[in-house]
């Protein structure tokens, strides 16, 4: 991006050029700076003023204000109702204020521009489980991996089903995040205490003592993988007994 910026810096000063100077400045996280070239083209009419509006709205996100970032957004929705890249920022904003209501406004509108939108669907899930509607939640999210195969998803269903004490659902999904992300401490969580429900106790003990590598002074982990050392234990004692009575 240093490159496209020490190029972009020599052209004339027409909007278009400082448009992608702007762009390049934001990708090489100069942000400040990205915002001030921008501002420049504001007053242009049509789809530059579009872009331009919708890029500054990206970078107040970055920086965490949400209310310019607001702002920006729907100065450009003005423009454009049925775009979709600006329904699904307005979509991001509203889900990060916690404005539920508001996303939804806006999941509605993509979805009727596009009903196999991926943010769409991941939008409507992300409500769904904040509101506690796992079922609608784990319905969304299915469908978002029928698109695209994205492990966080994965591990988001396989929590839900964890939740909903459909165990052998949430294996499959926790399963399929820990392939991907081996050494992700929540994946590496719920799939112990997921496979202790199962009775399935050595690969509870393998996920949580990768977890303790993570956390090696983390005092009540240990004591789980030993509670599981001693279910894991009597488990046996039991079955030997029973063994033997078959034997008698």
């Amino acid at each position: 991006w240093q490159e496209a910026i020490r190029f972009l810096n020599f052209l004339p000063e027409e909007p278009e050029h400082l448009y992608y100077y702007g762009l390049s400045l934001a990708n090489d996280k100069q942000l400040n700076e990205a915002a001030g070239i921008l501002s420049r083209i504001l007053s242009e009419d049509g789809d530059l003023k579009f872009r331009a509006l919708i890029l500054r709205g990206h970078i107040q996100m970055q920086t965490d204000n949400l209310l310019r970032a607001e702002e920006l957004y729907l100065l450009a929705w003005s423009l454009k109702p049925d775009n979709i890249e600006i329904n699904e920022s307005l979509v991001c904003l509203y889900i990060n204020k916690m404005s539920f209501d508001s996303s939804r406004i806006y999941l509605n509108k993509l979805k009727k521009i596009d009903d196999s939108n991926l943010k769409a669907k991941l939008g409507f899930g992300l409500i769904h489980e904040k509101n506690g509607n796992y079922d609608e939640a784990i319905n969304s999210f299915v469908d978002v991996l029928q698109i695209a195969d994205i492990p966080w998803i994965s591990l988001k269903l396989g929590v839900l089903y964890f939740k909903k004490k459909n165990f052998t659902d949430a294996s499959v999904y926790l399963g399929r995040c820990y392939r991907s992300f081996p050494e992700n401490e929540t994946c590496l969580y719920y799939s112990g205490l997921n496979s202790v429900f199962l009775g399935d106790y050595d690969r509870a003990i393998v996920m949580w003592k990768q977890l303790a590598i993570l956390h090696p002074d983390d005092e009540r982990l240990k004591l789980d993988i030993g509670n599981v050392r001693y279910k894991k234990g009597i488990d046996l004692i039991k079955s030997n007994s029973l063994d033997r009575k078959s034997v008698v």
